[in-house]
């Protein structure tokens, strides 16, 4: 079985564990991935094992870090006294600090890099910095030439790097170096579908024997494709807006409404100084936007691949790409946004998940 590495606060590895029943790892392309760990409770490894120390894997498996957040004791006749130990990947270390209001309009890469080193980085508070924690620039046109302009109300770091992300379709995470130092960057899959001619193409099908077990979902039970944004009175130019995520004006029985609500958006900018009416019209629409991102036609697709064979994972193809699916008889680009690993003593099993709105 994989061996794996325990490390405490410190970022010092203090054991090693190769002894478990089984374990899942997740990861996600624009969220925080999660893990469970399921072993023998009762051996001298236990007092290393402790809330908000850290695991890692062998490095060639994946460059994650996860974080110990729960602790669950049982006891079974057969395997005895076990312990399930679970936690979220590094990222979700950007939930532990908050911002009051932001509003944006930059690069993407300068946005977030100003609301880590603000919060977490070098705040104004000591006693809010994270240790060790630095952002790397990215060197890719699609990371680097992505601007946002919106805004956001009171909340945590981590939610609003999701919500930026899910905007501008880009991918974040956290990894260690060498040097035990915690680097945050964003980065953006590459186009390997059929539709584009500047990369080598992936296909997942079972005619490439690379799609092992699949299910496909499709629901339209939420969808939204009009919003009105609501504000606040004080802003009589912009009392309603409308939004639409359509090339033209939805109509008929194909409109589905829905209502934003508005009225949390600030006149000023995080400067104290006036938003004019121009400005204040693009973050409503950009806020309706952002809220029928979150109502669209579900298409998902979760199962087994198999990652060694034709297409390899981390060679041929990586977190965020996307991909040709063929499946469900139809065959569309798909992004992979979800990649679980299962280890137990029969092996590691990898399954994938496509999100198809792209």
């Amino acid at each position: 079985m994989l061996d794996i590495r325990l490390f405490n606060q410190n970022m010092e590895l203090v054991a090693i564990i190769d002894n478990y029943f089984s374990m899942i790892w997740t990861e996600r392309y624009a969220e925080r991935g999660d893990f469970s760990l399921e072993m023998v409770w009762g051996t001298t490894i236990d007092i290393n094992i402790k809330i908000d120390n850290f695991i890692m894997l062998p490095s060639e498996i994946s460059d994650r870090i996860m974080m110990i957040e729960d602790l669950k004791f049982n006891v079974d006749k057969n395997q005895g006294r076990t312990i399930i130990i679970t936690g979220s990947s590094f990222e979700d270390i950007l939930s532990r600090r908050v911002s009051d209001r932001t509003t944006v309009n930059d690069y993407v890469e300068d946005v977030i890099s100003t609301l880590l080193d603000d919060a977490a980085i070098s705040p104004n508070d000591p006693n809010r910095k994270i240790p060790n924690l630095y952002v790397d620039l990215s060197s890719d046109p699609d990371v680097t030439t992505k601007t946002i302009q919106a805004q956001y109300p009171p909340d945590n770091i981590y939610n609003i790097v999701v919500a930026i992300c899910a905007t501008l379709k880009l991918g974040f995470k956290i990894i260690v170096d060498a040097n035990r130092t915690f680097r945050f960057s964003l980065f953006s899959g590459k186009d390997r579908s059929l539709a584009q001619t500047d990369n080598a193409i992936v296909v997942f099908s079972e005619n490439f024997d690379n799609l092992l077990d699949d299910s496909y979902f499709i629901s339209d039970d939420n969808t939204k494709n009009l919003t009105w944004v609501i504000a606040e009175q004080e802003i009589p130019a912009y009392r309603l807006t409308e939004v639409y995520n359509t090339l033209t004006v939805p109509t008929g029985y194909l409109r589905r409404e829905t209502i934003t609500d508005g009225s949390r958006m600030d006149r000023l900018d995080d400067d104290g100084l006036p938003i004019n009416d121009t400005d204040m019209g693009i973050l409503l629409t950009q806020s309706g936007l952002d809220d029928l991102s979150t109502r669209r036609t579900i298409r998902l697709f979760d199962g087994e691949g198999d990652v060694n064979g034709t297409f390899k994972l981390g060679t041929d193809f990586f977190m965020g790409d996307i991909v040709q699916y063929v499946g469900a008889n139809q065959s569309v680009p798909a992004r992979i946004v979800e990649i679980i690993k299962s280890v137990t003593d029969n092996g590691i099993r990898v399954y994938i998940s496509f999100d198809f709105n792209l």
